[in-house]
């Protein structure tokens, strides 16, 4: 969603309006199949594995990626509103190059991951704490979507049932954000 960060090598983006008609072509030729194609959209953040980091990683909070090694400097508030506002773009473009749904990705401790996970969220302000809170992003990113692609158009979400570690989200907190996304009018989670 983002043009300095890219999560792994040769990913695809989404960041400008420039991917629009190739990604029309990969839709059409799908679509001459009579198949269906998603778009997930994200933020790697710490889970990143470029050869040359962006020059800024960000992540709920400044702690080390045990998997990648990279130090995120921690999001702030207006930098956090300026993101959401990037994964609404990101999937007005998603619809506009006619796939069938859009998927955000915040799973495997990539960036909206480490929101949900209380080791790599430690956070005091609205986004920290109670899962409600750690959640409050994700739940605005979708808000963000929403309002871009209208209510027909299909939003899912990737998370975690639980991060399988000691101070990780556990399966009781993502029935919770899965109900709270149930609620705001996610069509599927995975």
């Amino acid at each position: 969603v983002e043009k300095i960060e890219q999560p792994a090598p040769n990913m695809m983006g989404i960041y400008d309006d420039s991917f629009i008609p190739e990604y029309k072509k990969l839709t059409d030729m799908v679509h001459s199949h009579e198949a269906n194609i998603i778009m997930q959209i994200t933020y790697g953040g710490t889970r990143s594995h470029l050869d040359s980091p962006s020059p800024i990683i960000f992540g709920a909070s400044p702690i080390k990626n045990e998997v990648t090694g990279i130090m995120p400097v921690e999001i702030s508030k207006d930098e956090i509103k300026h993101l959401v506002k990037s994964f609404g773009k990101a999937a007005e473009r998603v619809k506009e190059s006619s796939f069938d749904a859009v998927e955000i990705h915040a799973a495997h401790v990539y960036f909206l991951s480490q929101f949900l996970c209380p080791h790599y969220n430690v956070r005091t302000d609205e986004y920290g704490g109670s899962i409600e809170n750690r959640a409050r992003i994700i739940l605005e990113i979708y808000d963000e979507i929403r309002k871009t692609v209208g209510n027909d158009y299909p939003i899912l979400i990737k998370i975690n049932s639980e991060d399988f570690m000691e101070d990780g989200l556990t399966s009781e907190e993502s029935i919770i954000v899965s109900k709270m996304l149930e609620k705001a009018g996610i069509d599927a989670i995975e």
